[in-house]
């Protein structure tokens, strides 16, 4: 049985932070499969893999999945994690694992935090700030992964 393209993967526009638009295509769209991918204009490779669809079935060889709880990070990190204040356009995204164990990711996969299900009283974690799990404060709000990123795929 052959694999015909349009049953699970569609064309289409990405899109990202800011309202940024990307050229790309989607693989089992609106399924717990689902890949978003964005292509190379240039050449059509693929530069970015984004999963962010509730549910989803993808896991990292780390077990970070859609959903998994920022206090789990932490655990499998062994080290504070470093992430941007929730609520602008690039606000929940981790930039360190501060040499933890999962800093093996940086630069080839982002994570994007969801918003704690009640900021009420989290003001130093809103807004453009740099912000740290070595304030426990955060832990235990409900904090979980939203977006996985996988970037520039052909290289890993």
């Amino acid at each position: 049985m052959g694999l015909r393209t349009g049953q699970f993967v569609s064309p289409g526009i990405i899109y990202g932070t800011e309202g940024i638009e990307s050229p790309g295509f989607y693989v089992f769209k609106d399924s717990p499969l689902e890949l978003q991918c964005i292509i190379d204009e240039h050449d059509s490779t693929i530069q970015t893999i984004k999963i962010n669809e509730p549910g989803s079935n993808w896991i990292t060889e780390d077990g970070i999945k859609i959903g998994t709880t920022l206090d789990h990070l932490v655990k499998l990190n062994g080290k504070p994690i470093e992430f941007s204040g929730f609520g602008w356009d690039y606000g929940g995204w981790i930039f360190s694992f501060g040499s933890g164990k999962l800093s093996k990711l940086e630069g080839k996969m982002g994570i994007c935090l969801g918003e704690p299900d009640d900021i009420t009283g989290l003001d130093e974690f809103e807004g453009d700030r740099d912000c740290s799990t070595s304030s426990k404060k955060i832990l235990g709000k409900g904090v979980k992964v939203a977006e996985i990123t996988v970037y520039h795929p052909g290289e890993i």
